[in-house]
């Protein structure tokens, strides 16, 4: 039992349990199996929480069981006063998150599984049965106009630089939202992008809305016994073959424009902390940290 990577036994539970999610950091794969959705469009956000606290209150059929899922970008409106676009591009709730009813682990360093939950949710498992993958094409269409995307962005461009002349903001990303339509499997997409471009952390997440995936280099923010922790990134450097580790990491620590922008990436998350908790420090400021893939 259990003799095949990982992702073959998530394409047998997604089979069963339309409803199933698969997050990955670099030490393990958690699968939250059959899961019921809290959804912004059923709950408000304080009916949210009871629910959160509810959970919390119950005894866990393991230690890391709770909610997984999204806070859609317009979240932060229920937080900070920032207008936001009227344009809707595409169906997503405010918050959507998932309850597991089971858990499959898969633990990379020792490669081994472990079961969380009633037998029915792994019973059905097997080893010697290929889940069915239907020939697909790899055909796809950009819906965007691509000349129109171009002048916008560059009106974006001369926006953000009066913003930045008039001192409302000191920094900002600009991006665009690209539709593609395309005949992909979504979950074939996520393998692709897992192995060709993998993070440290990464996740697939099926809903009703439509399938949600992603992957990042480092975590928005962790709070563990009452403790938050951030931990910002800015500054890169290509590791090429044969290359002198300790004179790029010389050339990134003396980069004025790399270490102003780590400064106030993590003046910032100093910040957004002190919101919440009555003390703050700093730890391995401008630690090096290196990544196959960023």
């Amino acid at each position: 039992m259990f003799v095949k990577n990982v992702n073959f036994y998530y394409r047998q539970i997604l089979e069963k349990f339309e409803n199933s999610y698969f997050a990955e950091d670099l030490t393990k794969v958690i699968i939250g199996i059959d899961c019921d959705y809290l959804d912004a469009n059923e709950l408000s956000f304080s009916e949210f929480k009871a629910k959160y606290y509810e959970a919390l209150s119950k005894n866990k059929i393991c230690d890391f069981a709770g909610f997984f899922g999204v806070f859609s970008a317009n979240f932060v409106s229920l937080f900070e006063k920032i207008p936001l676009s009227s344009k809707k591009n595409y169906d997503f709730p405010l918050f959507l998150f998932a309850n597991a009813k089971a858990y499959l682990i898969y633990e990379k360093n020792s490669k081994m599984f472990f079961k969380f939950g009633a037998s029915k949710y792994f019973e059905y498992l097997k080893d010697d049965i290929e889940p069915m993958k239907k020939k697909q094409k790899n055909d796809f269409e950009i819906l965007n106009s691509l000349e129109d995307e171009k002048n916008d962005f560059l009106k974006m461009c001369e926006k953000a630089k009066e913003y930045l002349l008039s001192g409302d903001i000191f920094q900002v990303v600009l991006s665009k939202q690209l539709c593609i339509k395309h005949q992909v499997n979504a979950f074939d997409y996520y393998e692709s992008l897992s192995a060709l471009n993998p993070s440290a952390y990464m996740f697939y997440f099926p809903s009703k809305y439509g399938v949600v995936l992603g992957s990042s280099p480092e975590f928005l923010l962790k709070i563990k016994k009452r403790e938050i922790y951030l931990a910002p990134i800015a500054g890169t450097r290509n590791l090429e073959n044969n290359c002198d580790l300790l004179a790029l990491e010389k050339d990134l620590l003396s980069d004025e424009k790399e270490l102003s922008e780590h400064k106030m990436l993590v003046d910032l998350a100093r910040n957004d902390a002190s919101k919440f908790g009555t003390q703050t420090r700093v730890e391995n400021l401008f630690s090096i940290i290196k990544n196959k893939f960023v």
